[in-house]
């Protein structure tokens, strides 16, 4: 009978510290930071006081720091989610979504996703300049990484040339467009056509030699020639 009882009241030594085996006494819960099948797994070191479920080992009580998620705080929040005066970058322990919104150039709820195509900054509101060869700007500061379209200047490729000027760097003055036009800004063309005598898709020829007038329709006379003295 004694050895009956004693075999009842058998103790297992557990990581840390004593309970009883629950093959045995199945009545006995876990002991703090232990949980699962004869209490042999240890809570997650993310929990919060390093405590969790008794049975599923889930962080119940929450995450031990805020930039920890999931049921046993075992991810890591995205270095994308917004700061708190301290410095960290929290998210739900549910579903990861940063509990400040994201750094400029991503998308919420989990701030892992950049801003969608031509689009940046804060909450992606911001829409691209004119990057060269149809790029993509940045999608954190808006700048272009290899410069602007013909006819745009500026980091972010959003300010058009000055006017009379156009083209890669807005490097190219405008030619002699009708009535004082200023040309195009990107390709330098003439809205209403060139001043008389010059003539190209710029304005920026003169008439061939033996016409001149409007687009250089006209046929010179017989001027006479210069004579070299």
């Amino acid at each position: 009978m004694a050895f009956t009882a004693l075999l009842i009241l058998c103790i297992v030594i557990g990581q840390s510290g004593v309970f009883i085996n629950s093959a045995i006494s199945k009545d006995k819960e876990c002991p703090q930071r232990h949980y699962g099948d004869n209490c042999k797994s240890i809570c997650p070191l993310g929990c919060k006081d390093h405590r969790c479920d008794k049975t599923t080992g889930d962080c119940n009580k929450g995450c031990a720091v805020p930039y920890l998620w999931g049921a046993k705080c075992d991810k890591e929040c995205s270095i994308n989610c917004g700061s708190d005066q301290n410095g960290d970058q929290p998210c739900n322990q549910s579903d990861s979504a940063c509990v400040h919104g994201c750094l400029p150039g991503f998308q919420q709820p989990d701030c892992e996703k950049p801003c969608d195509s031509n689009m940046y900054g804060d909450k992606c509101t911001l829409k691209c300049g004119a990057c060269a060869y149809g790029d993509s700007c940045s999608n954190e500061d808006g700048t272009c990484s290899r410069g602007c379209a013909e006819g745009y200047l500026g980091d972010k490729c959003d300010t058009e040339c000055d006017p009379y000027y156009y083209g890669d760097g807005c490097s190219e003055s405008c030619g002699q467009c009708s009535n004082f036009d200023v040309c195009n800004f990107k390709n330098g063309s003439c809205p209403n056509g060139c001043e008389d005598g010059w003539t190209g898709d710029t304005c920026s020829d003169m008439c061939p030699t033996g016409s001149y007038g409007d687009f250089c329709l006209n046929t010179c006379g017989k001027c006479a020639q210069s004579v070299n003295m």
